[in-house]
């Protein structure tokens, strides 16, 4: 009679552990996916902060204004050099580099235009939402492509900092284009499900 309590125990005990390792191996993805939502969306803005058209034509007047005094037709900070070697789903991680880097330069500047300011602030609270992306892939080629930027802004001088707000205009299409687009969220998706995958 002993041995069949034993046996029984024994029995119960291994069909309640079996049954507690099946919850745990159940339940365990969930934190992941969640995890993964959280990186999907940190390098991603929500297309409602461009369509505030007060901001944007704020942006576009300054940048309109300060173009009158720039002569220098040959450079520029904004465009297209500054992907060179960086893949599109690191291109806003990028952007938000170069809007942060932006923002701290003219944050000083004296500026005839009432609504400067608004507009800088206007970019800081964008970066600001972009404070969790982080890159995915070697950051060699982004590293170098800012540090020409910003080298290039130290040699122009005060021409430079005219320069740069006269691109603001650029810079808000660049980091729209970057951070809006179904690739920039999806491409930072793809790559965190090929990482987890390795695991």
């Amino acid at each position: 009679m002993n041995l069949w309590k034993t046996w029984t125990r024994c029995y119960l005990l291994s069909v309640f552990c079996c049954y507690y390792l099946f919850l745990l191996t159940v339940a365990s993805p969930l934190p992941l996916n969640q995890t993964s939502t959280l990186n999907d969306q940190s390098c991603s803005l929500n297309r409602h902060h461009f369509r505030r058209f007060a901001f944007k034509n704020m942006t576009y007047t300054v940048a309109r204004e300060a173009r009158v005094y720039d002569q220098d037709t040959v450079n520029r900070f904004v465009g297209q050099d500054l992907y060179i070697n960086v893949t599109t789903n690191e291109r806003c991680y990028l952007m938000k580099r170069v809007t942060d880097t932006v923002t701290h330069v003219l944050h000083d500047l004296k500026n005839p235009n009432p609504n400067f300011l608004e507009v800088i602030y206007f970019f800081a609270e964008l970066t600001r939402e972009l404070r969790d992306c982080k890159p995915l892939e070697d950051t060699r080629y982004i590293e170098g492509n800012l540090k020409r930027m910003k080298d290039k802004l130290e040699q122009l001088g005060d021409n430079g900092m005219n320069k740069m707000v006269g691109e603001l205009d650029l810079l808000y299409e660049y980091l729209r284009d970057a951070c809006t687009s179904k690739k920039a969220s999806s491409g930072h998706k793809d790559k965190k499900n090929k990482e987890s995958s390795k695991l």
